[in-house]
């Protein structure tokens, strides 16, 4: 995998798009998972000053996002489950 080799989790494309908010708004929610758990940073815009969370097709995996990166980050403890 590409991460184990050093690659950058919040690199971004042209339009800023990083892989989290590719695979937040593709629903992909254990690939969301990992790229949280390796550092992404799903508050990172986009040219259209968007989150990773706010491209999310559904509010629940919003929800869901925002309380994965607070576990991870260790400031907030959420009950929801991944």
């Amino acid at each position: 995998m590409l991460i184990k080799h050093g690659a950058n989790v919040n690199a971004n494309d042209l339009w800023a798009f990083t892989p989290l908010h590719e695979a937040a708004s593709k629903s992909r929610l254990e690939v969301c998972s990992l790229l949280l758990s390796e550092g992404a940073d799903p508050h990172q815009l986009n040219c259209h000053s968007k989150s990773a969370i706010d491209v999310a097709p559904t509010r629940e995996l919003q929800e869901r996002l925002a309380c994965k990166y607070k576990t991870v980050s260790h400031f907030y403890f959420c009950h929801v489950s991944m």
